[in-house]
Parts: C-alpha cells; structure tokens; sequence
C-alpha cells in the first residue's frame, strides 16, 4: 500500500510550483528544487524510519501532525547573535535573576544536598544550569519534540544522522511512559525538560532524584539530580569546566554558568550571613 506524505509537503509542491507569477521564471525553479529537496529528504526519512521501527513507524508518519516548523528555515548573522548573546548575559546576571536562583537554592535544599552527597556536584552550578537552560522551567521551548528533530533531517543534511537518532530515542522514551511523542514540547534541537536533555542524553544519564520509581525531568527533584549525574560522569571531580563544556560546548555558556553560581552564593552569603549548608 502506498504510504501518505505529510500533507505539508504536499502542500508545499502544490503552492512552489504553482507560483510564477509571485516569484518569477528563476524564483520558482529555485523554490521547485527547494521543494524536491524536501520532498527527497522526507522519503529517505521515511524508510530510514520504517526500517528501523517497522509498524511503528507509520504510527508517526501517517500523523497529520508531522510537519516541518520553521525554527530552522530563518539563519541568523553574526551580528544577531552576538546581540542576542549580550541581552541573554545581561537578564541572566540581573539582581531579580540572581535573587531567583537564591529562592530555588533554599526551595529545594534537601533535593541539592542529597545531589552533592551522591554525586559530588556543587550546588550551586546546578542551580545555574537550571536557570540558564529554562529560567527554572518557565521557558521550557515550544516546539514539538517530534518536528524539531524531523524538522532538522530533513532542513539540516549535515545534522541528519543527529537528528534520526535521537528521533528514535525520543520515540523510545515516549513510548516507555506512554506519552504521545508529539505532545512533548522543547528545543529546536530536541531537548527537552528543566534541563534541556537530548533524548540519549535522558536514556543515559537521567535518574530518579526522589526515589519515586520515574525520572521526570520536569520535576526539580529528578532535574536536579540528572544534572548532577550528567556533570559526575563527565568528570567534574577532575575538572569541573570542562564538565560543563561537555555539557554546553560553548565557552560563553560555560563562564555564564560559573558566573551565575558564583553570584548566587555570594548573594546569598550577604543576605543571611552565612552559605547554604550546601557544600
């Protein structure tokens, strides 16, 4: 039986190629190979899927939610990003920011102690990634799950093979807890909860931090204590920036980190006289 293109692509073809009159002779025989491109991309997606997944795969397929968003189609300059980079910094480090980190240090103190105890991670960078990563669980991202990483096969050739792999552990997840894949929310690049874990970096490092019998890191408790699991693994006994490298590859995520950590005891040192009984 042949098997349904997600009506977007369909849609697509019809509205590029039927477009002369918008975009002109050359515009549309650029947007017409733009659109086989897709087309041939989606395809391979298709099969990569099915045979990987068999049955299941048509599951994800045929779903009328399988669209491509456009988190990928815009490119940002330089300049943007260097832009975009100062405000992050600069709403980060506020005085109400930093205030926020104190007030979820002291609301979970007991979750960040026993992280510290069994993974001998300091607290307070713990806390920093948290912030840094969703604002504490208040930007959490928008975007499916699911499309997010369709979205970057079929956009992104050089990141194919990233993005089919961890479609394939998110489905896994998903299905291990019987939550519609689709209905998951995150990053442009998949990540997802509290602390924006690919989905094979929840399979590998995530753990239950209240001794509930799940991992949901949507919940403080587990986030705090996946993080924590995460920077261990990755060394931070030995040396805890590169930790946080291996975390975020990016030297301007890993000084903002430490930046944040360090105000946030030093603040809060100043406000009650003493440290969290943290470290």
């Amino acid at each position: 039986m042949m098997k349904k293109t997600p009506l977007v692509l369909c849609a697509l073809l019809f509205v590029l190629i039927g477009s002369s009159s918008v975009f002109g002779d050359d515009g549309v025989r650029a947007s017409q190979r733009e659109a086989m491109r897709i087309a041939k991309a989606h395809e391979l997606f298709a099969k990569e899927l099915r045979k990987t997944l068999g049955e299941r795969a048509d599951a994800i397929l045929t779903d009328p939610r399988l669209t491509l968003t456009d988190h990928l189609l815009t490119k940002k300059t330089p300049r943007d990003i260097k832009e975009i980079v100062a405000i992050y910094r600069n709403n980060v480090l506020r005085s109400e920011s930093v205030e926020d980190g104190i007030a979820i240090a002291a609301a979970f103190q007991k979750d960040l102690i026993r992280a510290r105890k069994n993974y001998g991670v300091d607290p307070y960078t713990i806390v920093s990634i948290l912030r840094v990563e969703t604002t504490f669980g208040t930007t959490l991202g928008a975007e499916s799950i699911v499309n997010s990483l369709y979205t970057l096969y079929v956009m992104r050739e050089d990141r194919r093979k990233f993005a089919f792999t961890e479609l394939i552990h998110f489905i896994a997840i998903a299905d291990r807890e019987g939550r519609d894949p689709f209905e998951v929310k995150g990053s442009w690049a998949g990540a997802f909860g509290l602390p924006q874990f690919i989905p094979s970096s929840y399979r590998a490092y995530a753990v239950d931090g209240d001794g509930d019998g799940k991992v949901d890191l949507f919940g403080f408790p587990d986030a705090i204590a996946s993080v924590a699991n995460y920077l261990s693994r990755h060394g931070w006994k030995h040396d805890q920036r590169r930790a946080i490298l291996r975390y975020n590859n990016w030297g301007f995520y890993a000084d903002l980190v430490t930046e944040y950590a360090l105000r946030v005891r030093s603040l809060y040192a100043q406000t009650f006289q003493k440290d969290l009984p943290l470290t």
